[in-house]
């Protein structure tokens, strides 16, 4: 997470038109966990005709900006900081870069979930740890809508509660929600409220942190404070349907030492149809000699030397080629793919310099020196030299 300069300069203008407009708050509330940190829970209000979906809260180290924790701080990250967030939104970090200084960001999971014009949204929070210096009151905070138009206003205290009310507002880490129930605004001390947390697809839940360490699923409070829980989910581990090809390849002059010619078999051994984009065989150019690539069969691809990252190769350009389930490239017969490389003088190579060529002989043999890739250039098979 890096904020540049110019983006808090042109918020710092933007602040003040907007920092006395009422409309834009973020306040908080406080508690202490069992080590004795700090846990601070933020609601944002969101007054404008913007639907909000990034959250930035920092600092500026000429005192404008106000957040400071501990001493000499800038261009590190803060240890034992942590954040969570309301359901729909991840905590993305909590770094301080040298100049300005950025404490906490908050975005929305896919601009899925925004504050909508005149909503708030509560269960932003972070934790201090104990014994760290902070100047809280100080501090800024910066709405950011989809379009990037930014507002921005200084972090207040929430209003106290009436005498001997309390709030309960839970947090999520990672991707889930938490029911609160009863669901109400404050709770008279000795209220009972049961949370129980409800995992997004493809995610389980694991754990309770922020001010408790429980580990039951359902979670039931006495209410005695201010509680801001978080819920922990993990995202559970599924089979990915990955493409499966097999690359094999042969020399049909394994003993020319003045001519390489490679012969190159790409087979879908997978479960789902695999569309090539580019075959990179790699090899060594000779010292002071120029190189020359001869096509001899390769349907669907047009062949050429190339450069694949500062490498040299001789690189299939493939259109059209989608191999289903059990198929081959370039056809059924097994002969390959095929090409010559040779000095333009006919001079000899030293074909064991040639990356993709170690070990290759007459007959084919599986070669993870040959690469394949889609369309995007994502490599589907191979090792790079």
């Amino acid at each position: 997470m890096m904020i540049s300069t110019q983006i808090l300069l042109a918020t710092s203008l933007l602040m003040q038109i907007t920092s006395a407009n009422a409309e834009f708050s973020m306040r908080y509330r406080t508690t202490t966990n069992l080590n004795g940190d700090t846990l601070y829970n933020f609601t944002a209000q969101n007054g404008s005709s913007h639907p909000l979906s990034w959250i930035t809260l920092g600092a500026k180290s000429d005192g404008q900006w106000n957040f400071s924790i501990g001493d000499s701080i800038y261009g590190h990250n803060i240890p034992g900081l942590v954040g969570a967030a309301p359901s729909g939104w991840n905590f993305d970090s909590a770094y301080v870069d040298e100049e300005p200084v950025v404490l906490a960001e908050w975005k929305s999971k896919n601009h899925i979930a925004p504050i909508p014009p005149g909503g708030n949204l509560s269960g932003f929070r972070i934790v201090i740890p104990r014994g760290a210096k902070t100047n809280i009151s100080n501090a800024y905070f910066t709405f950011t809508d989809d379009e990037f138009l930014r507002f921005s206003g200084q972090v207040r205290p929430e209003p106290p509660l009436p005498t001997g009310q309390f709030v309960v507002t839970p947090s999520v880490s990672g991707s889930g929600k938490v029911q609160v129930n009863p669901s109400q605004a404050s709770y008279p001390l000795g209220s009972s409220v049961v949370l129980t947390p409800v995992a997004s697809a493809g995610w389980k839940f694991t754990g309770w942190a922020g001010d408790t360490t429980a580990l039951p699923p359902s979670l039931s409070l006495t209410v005695t404070k201010n509680r801001f829980p978080t819920a922990l989910f993990q995202e559970v581990a599924t089979p990915v349907d990955k493409p499966v090809l097999e690359v094999t390849s042969s020399d049909k002059t394994p003993t020319d030492s003045k001519y390489l010619r490679p012969k190159i078999v790409i087979k879908n051994s997978g479960t789902k149809p695999v569309a090539v984009g580019t075959v990179q065989f790699f090899f060594t150019p000779t010292p002071g000699k120029q190189s020359v690539a001869e096509t001899w069969y390769s349907p669907k691809c047009k062949g050429a030397l190339s450069k694949v990252n500062q490498k040299d190769a001789y690189v299939l350009a493939c259109k059209g080629v989608v191999l289903k389930p059990g198929e081959s490239y370039p056809d059924a017969s097994g002969e390959g793919a095929t090409f010559g490389i040779h000095n333009a003088d006919w001079s000899p190579r030293n074909r064991a310099l040639d990356w993709s060529a170690a070990g290759m002989g007459a007959l084919f043999a599986p070669n993870s020196r040959i690469i394949v890739t889609d369309s995007t250039g994502a490599i589907l098979a191979g090792t790079a030299p």
